[in-house]
């Protein structure tokens, strides 16, 4: 790993009730290891009583579709190095799910956030995300990030 920091963010995604989604997907380039520095998430709703949304840092174990690939952000932008990591959002299928990292429950008026040298290291080619598991009768929008270094 070279220094290269970098964010990927996903866009304002709206969430449905009783479903599991991905927010955000990084994949490693091939023989390219990938450091999780930090991930979050914003969510946008409206009700007080709404349930908790459970969320996941997890590696997936399958590409899913996507529709959207956000190009990651050097958080320097003195590198001139081109980020290798692919990012994905707004999955049309989604991926299948492998081992969780980090398992939240998070307020759907809420924020988290994590930070720290080291959460998580993905290998080459693997996939790392933040998957959201909503409960019935709670549909808010929310926007994720993930805070990477190769």
């Amino acid at each position: 790993m070279a220094d290269l920091e970098f964010a990927l963010n996903s866009d304002d995604i709206a969430l449905a009730a009783s479903a599991t989604k991905t927010i955000i997907q990084a994949k490693a380039a091939a023989n390219q290891r990938v450091k999780c520095k930090g991930w979050s998430v914003n969510f946008k709703g409206i009700s007080t009583t709404a349930e908790p949304i459970e969320v996941l840092l997890v590696f997936q174990t399958s590409d899913g579709t996507f529709t959207n690939t956000p190009t990651g952000q050097k958080t320097d932008s003195d590198h001139d190095e081109t980020v290798q990591t692919v990012g994905k959002h707004t999955p049309t299928a989604e991926p299948t799910l492998g081992n969780v990292v980090r398992r939240r429950t998070v307020h759907p008026q809420m924020s988290y956030a994590e930070y720290g040298d080291k959460i998580a290291v993905m290998g080459g080619g693997d996939r790392l995300a933040i998957v959201c598991v909503t409960p019935a009768g709670t549909q808010p929008n929310v926007i994720g990030e993930l805070l990477l270094e190769e």
